[in-house]
């Protein structure tokens, strides 16, 4: 009962212990994004050019909206290539910091595809993150990693296969202006 407690406190001064307030940020930068599961059947590669802003709303929690554009390069399959998929997700979130450079976050939106066959769709995305600190500079680089998932019907062409979710892991550096 008194390991029980005592975790419970430990627990509490951790999420609760003030740490460095992110008050607003404006983030731009590219992403690298390799598609999972059936989604890479479709491509291989994939990169976006992303904005994302962040405005604090405690020391340890923020709002985020993201947007950009991303585009994935289509397979080959016996000689038939698979349309190139692009589309500009727009998405909003809840980012929470473990500790002053590092975060948890949480995003959800739509997609607006601008090529390919998938129509717009749900758009949801966990993910982690740290803020590196440059040396002569209030700015920082955001690095992150996370999976995102497109949920809307797609159909290979070169196949005739149909799914339901594009997903892939993306790895994003940006640089994050202090405002």
């Amino acid at each position: 009962m008194r390991i029980r407690t005592l975790l419970t406190m430990l627990i509490c001064v951790f999420i609760f212990t003030t740490t460095k307030a992110q008050i607003s940020t404006i983030g731009i930068g590219p992403e690298l994004n390799v598609p999972t599961g059936n989604s890479s059947n479709i491509s291989s590669i994939g990169a976006s050019a992303a904005i994302k802003v962040e405005l604090g709303l405690s020391p340890k929690t923020g709002l985020t909206i993201n947007s950009g554009i991303t585009s994935f390069l289509g397979r080959n399959y016996f000689g038939i290539r698979t349309p190139a998929e692009t589309a500009v997700p727009l998405k909003g979130g809840f980012k929470y910091y473990t500790s002053p450079n590092f975060y948890v976050e949480g995003q959800v939106g739509t997609n607006f595809p601008i090529s390919g066959n998938a129509k717009s769709g749900f758009v949801w995305s966990p993910g982690v993150g740290t803020y590196l600190k440059l040396r002569n500079s209030d700015n920082q680089l955001d690095v992150g990693l996370r999976y995102e998932g497109w949920s809307s019907r797609r159909t290979i062409t070169a196949t005739n296969a149909t799914f339901s979710t594009f997903s892939f892991i993306g790895l994003r550096v940006a640089y994050a202006f202090n405002l």
